[in-house]
């Protein structure tokens, strides 16, 4: 492009092109790393810059004239260099689009990113800078200012990353401008000054951007190579990472996807949008280093340095807004006298600027309305005693009238009359709260009428203080030269809607008496001194309630609970009634001045409270439930369990509570959760929702480091339809572990609760007994107990599997009387006889379907029979969680066997039996030990037990031989083994259940036979080149002091 002249051709083409880069970029930005969503985020930003340039040229034909040539030059080299810069990511782009597919994380899964993160960086800089330029350009900045910037602007962009390749490019070529060759000269602004105040809020933003994203620590390995992301992770990122696009309603977050280009934000009431986030660049370029720091943070001080300077001028410039000061309602020189005497004390201990003056004069106007309607409610409810208000508070409007006259002598005799208050009222914030100060203080006294305006007797004898009185544990030791608002400051505004933070929304406010601290320090107070505010909080559920007073010395807040609502009374009788409301800090006693106060007080928290009582535990009759988990969350979205996909459209709602509330009956098995999720305080309507959620087979999504967690599970409502042979339909609801029904996606406000989230849904809520991981498997062992209907100790078994990248956990119940295979050459344990749950709905086997508002919800359980099967690390790992399968024994040898035999050694020598290979192993329970083993499945009975007594002796044919020979021993035949002693049982012929008679075992290799008679007997074992699981327990003094 030929940059002979700038022109509105010119600005058209960089315009079309920042918007084409915008849009394409933002089809493929919603798995991309935060360095190209942030990138993404400086084209929206500049495109809309380019926009308001477009606009001013258009509309003014004159623009370009009025700018003067040296700063049209500027421009023009402004727009060449960022022609050059966009065209350069326009052929990225391309090569981008080349690999592109359907799905985004595959499209980034392609792309070498650690080789491309470089030039992404570089360009991410120098759009960033150009668009500084750019609204340099349109403001009111002189030219020796101006090009000043531009020659340390390019500066920093002539310094290239090492290694990359330096083109003649638009932008290095540019001619910088000494600050000896011009002379600053006023102009006019021709540009909205709403871009120096948002470029200059973005180049604070870039500071904090440079140092790299919050998240930066984030893992990205994963199954598929390094960078593999999960597909349904998203996140919101917080307030305080957004900026602006322009003058417009669209706004980017940093962390998150921008807004489509193709529609804007839903503005409407309430509306939040919804940024995913779920890729944090772990090894993140520094910009600063590789465009060089100094160069940078020049570039930026100097920029923000020249924006002040032109805000500041256009503010002096644009005269403040007065309204004039009521001719009739003012106070008379007698009373402005005795106004500052009352001030004067307090003024030798504080210095007040005049934010701080305005704040006092805010906070008299709300007490004026306050009392006005007051005044209000107890004249339309004189007629009912039940309803009369607090002995102070007679329904008199003069208290509220000196209230008025406060914050107007404020207002016109302090503020406006004080020169060192003239250039801090410039501010943006104080001009704000001016106009409306003197707006309001004019509108309330309209509400007086001539005849209900008091005498000068009458206003004396009203409360004249300025400063609110404080009790002893108000006061604070050792205040500094400005007034200690603390948080106070936030609260007191003109209009509701304006208080709080920007993540915070003030529901009710009203001045109540309060009664603070010890009983040995605590005041009745009169003239309701305190403000009490009711609040909700974004990323916060529940409602706050917050307690201040005029001097910001007193700052309480806690969250509000039933239990307040149960101790607080109904109706305030005739005299005041005292409402405990107590704080961690402090004991403290409100009084409300009218019944009115207290029901709006009572009002909100009850409704939300109701609408949410679901998710308080239940009162059982032959159960109890327990809450186990509790928080809060920043987002919840419901998501097709089929495909883990957000529905259209989608369904999300912000600052809502979680929890998990467990039910344990008198059956340890029949244990159940249900998860709830209630909205915030906030909403309109409140809700509450609940959903079963099952022990086991509810899988888990998460990435480490990350807030998010994604779930899925099955409830009992999956629908199963047959036929009854006689056409009819049966119907019949079940829980199906296979087929989840239910997906969510949720994102806490800590990675430290989606941790312990998925650490309570992947486990049991108590400690185990015995823990073991192999690899991505996790097994653990807890005692489990029934109290009826015939008590009995137990085993639970909860296995936790990683899947790719989901994780998720079987549960199985185990009996004392079970059939288990251990094979230790292959060290993998075969549980024949196990238990798992099955949850049953209340709708199972019906002729019709349930009504489409009453979805079948859980019933009760139910046990099957199945098996599974463990596999170890080694051997101390096997035998140790075979330990704790059992009640105190311990596994010391295990081994497989040719044969056993318990018959009498025949004359001829030893017979084989003809049962086949057995397991053979040595138990230990304190000083007793017992030989088990275990024959195939083709074997009736196949377990055979025996106590080896302290009298026993085994021996050997020779040295050298593999059978071992246990003399008269007692043993015992069964089908199963009873864990808890290890003994056989039931067996087929209740003959075999004690029998007397030697027993021989021939083991498969002569080592084995060494270590089992070594075991029994006590002695060492013999020599191995490696020292096995019983060899480190016998060689460590544990084995045996007794010789059999």
């Amino acid at each position: 492009m030929a940059w002979s002249g700038v022109g509105i051709g010119d600005i058209l083409s960089v315009t079309k092109l920042a918007w084409d880069l915008y849009h394409n970029c933002f089809l493929v930005a919603r798995e991309a790393p935060d360095e190209f969503r942030q990138l993404v985020n400086e084209l929206g930003s500049l495109q809309s810059v380019l926009r308001t340039l477009r606009d001013d040229v258009n509309s003014d034909k004159q623009f370009l004239d009025r700018m003067g040539e040296q700063k049209r030059q500027t421009l023009q080299r402004c727009l060449a260099g960022l022609f050059d810069t966009l065209r350069k990511l326009e052929k990225l782009v391309i090569k981008y689009r080349e690999l592109g597919t359907r799905d985004g994380l595959q499209f980034w899964r392609k792309i070498k990113w650690v080789t491309e993160q470089k030039d992404i960086s570089t360009l991410r800089a120098k759009i960033m800078l150009h668009s500084c330029n750019l609204s340099l350009c349109m403001t009111a900045i002189g030219n020796s200012s101006l090009a000043r910037i531009e020659r340390i602007s390019i500066a920093a962009l002539n310094r290239q990353p090492s290694g990359q390749e330096n083109e003649n490019t638009a932008d290095e070529s540019m001619e910088a401008i000494t600050p000896s060759t011009t002379v600053d000269q006023p102009e006019v602004p021709v540009g909205s000054a709403a871009n120096a105040q948002d470029l200059s809020r973005r180049l604070a933003d870039f500071k904090m951007m440079e140092r790299g994203p919050a998240d930066s620590a984030s893992s990205l390995s994963g199954d598929d190579g390094p960078y593999s992301f999960p597909i349904t992770a998203k996140k919101r990122s917080p307030l305080s990472n957004k900026t602006r696009m322009g003058s417009g309603s669209n706004v980017v977050d940093l962390k998150g996807v921008p807004p489509s280009p193709r529609q804007s934000v839903d503005s409407r009431e309430g509306q939040k949008t919804i940024i995913p986030d779920n890729l944090s660049m772990e090894m993140a370029v520094d910009v600063q280093s590789e465009l060089g720091k100094n160069a940078l943070e020049e570039v930026v001080e100097e920029a923000m340095k020249e924006l002040s300077k032109v805000r500041y001028r256009e503010q002096k410039s644009r005269p403040l807004r007065i309204v004039p000061q009521s001719s009739v309602h003012k106070p008379d020189e007698m009373l402005k006298k005795e106004f500052e005497n009352l001030t004067s004390d307090e003024l030798k201990i504080r210095r007040l600027n005049a934010r701080d003056w305005l704040r006092v004069a805010t906070w008299w106007l709300l007490k004026a309305k306050s009392g006005l309607e007051r005044c209000e409610q107890i004249l339309t409810t004189n007629n009912r005693p039940s309803s009369s208000p607090s002995h102070d508070s007679a329904p008199s409007s003069s208290q509220a009238y000196v209230d008025l006259l406060k914050a107007s002598w404020i207002l016109y005799d302090i503020v406006l009359t004080n020169e060192d208050f003239t250039s801090s009222l410039q501010t943006d914030e104080n001009r704000k709260l001016f106009l409306y100060l003197s707006d309001a203080i004019n509108e309330n006294w309209s509400l007086f009428r001539f005849t209900e305006v008091p005498d000068k007797t009458m206003i004396y004898r009203q409360d004249l203080s300025i400063w609110e009185r404080l009790q002893p544990g108000e006061e604070l030791a050792g205040f500094d030269s400005v007034l200690p608002v603390l948080e106070n400051d936030k609260w007191i505004t003109v209009e509701q809607d304006d208080a709080g933070n920007e993540d915070e929304r003030v529901l009710f406010r009203t001045f109540v008496n309060a009664e603070i601290g010890a009983k040995a320090l605590r005041m009745k107070s009169k003239g309701a001194p305190y403000l009490l505010l009711v609040s909700t909080k974004e990323g916060h559920s529940e409602p706050i309630v917050t307690l201040c007073n005029q001097s910001g010395s007193l700052n309480l807040s806690r969250d509000l609970t039933p239990k307040d609502l149960v101790d607080a009374p109904n109706k305030i009788g005739m005299q005041p009634v005292a409402v405990p409301l107590n704080f961690d800090q402090s004991r403290v006693s409100l009084s409300f001045t009218t019944s009115a106060d207290l029901d709006r007080f009572m009002y909100i928290p009850r409704e939300y409270f109701r609408a949410v009582k679901r998710r308080e535990p239940r009162e059982l009759i032959d159960a109890t439930e327990t809450l186990i988990f509790r928080s809060a969350l920043e987002m919840y979205e419901t998501l097709k369990a089929s495909t883990m996909k957000p529905w259209n459209p989608r369904r999300v709602w912000n600052s809502c509570d979680l929890r998990v509330l467990e039910t344990s009956g008198r059956e340890g098995w029949r244990t159940t959760r249900r998860l709830v999720i209630s909205s915030s305080a906030a909403e309109r309507d409140p809700w509450c929702v609940e959903i079963f959620l099952p022990m086991s087979r509810v899988q888990v999504q998460r990435q480490s480091g990350s807030r998010q967690v994604v779930a899925r599970w099955s409830d009992c409502a999956q629908e199963v339809i047959r036929s009854d042979g006689k056409y009819h339909n049966i119907y019949s609801y079940v829980y199906d572990d296979m087929a989840p029904n239910i997906g969510i996606d949720i994102h806490f406000s800590s990675e430290m609760d989606a941790e312990a989230f998925e650490r309570v849904v992947l486990s049991l809520n108590r400690s185990p007994t015995k823990e073991s991981i192999l690899g991505e498997e996790k097994r653990a062992v807890h005692e489990i107990y029934d109290l009826e209907p015939k008590p009995m100790h137990y085993k639970a078994l909860m296995i936790t599997y990683n899947n790719l990248t989901w994780k998720y956990s079987e549960l199985y119940y185990m009996y004392a009387d079970t059939d288990y295979r251990y094979d230790h050459s292959k060290l993998n344990l075969h549980l024949d006889k196990v238990y798992r749950v099955n949850y049953v709905s209340t709708h199972i086997e019906k002729l019709y379907q349930p009504p489409k508002d009453q979805r079948p919800s859980f019933s009760h359980c139910e046990r099957k029979i199945t098996h599974i099967k463990i596999q170890f690390n080694d051997e101390a790992d096997a035998m140790t969680f075979m330990g704790a399968l059992t009640y105190r024994h311990e596994l010391l040898f295990s081994r497989r066997v040719r044969w056993i035999k318990a018959k009498p050694r025949s004359r001829f020598g030893s017979s084989k039996s003809n049962k086949g290979a057995a397991e053979v192993q040595i138990w230990r329970k304190a000083n007793q030990l017992c030989v088990a083993s275990r024959w195939g499945d083709h074997v009736t009975d196949k377990w055979m037990t025996m106590i080896v007594p302290r009298n026993a002796r085994s021996f050997r044919d020779h040295r050298d031989s593999d059978q071992a020979v246990l003399q008269q021993v007692e043993f015992r035949r069964g089908s199963q083994i009873d864990m808890s002693n290890l003994v056989a049982r039931d067996p087929k012929d209740p003959a075999q259940l004690n029998k007397t008679s030697p027993v021989t075992i021939v083991f498969e290799t002569v080592r084995d036979c060494d270590e089992f008679v070594a075991i029994l007997e006590g002695s060492p074992l013999p020599p191995r080149g490696n020292p096995t699981h019983m060899e480190g327990l016998l060689g460590n003094g544990i084995a045996w002091t007794t010789n059999f």
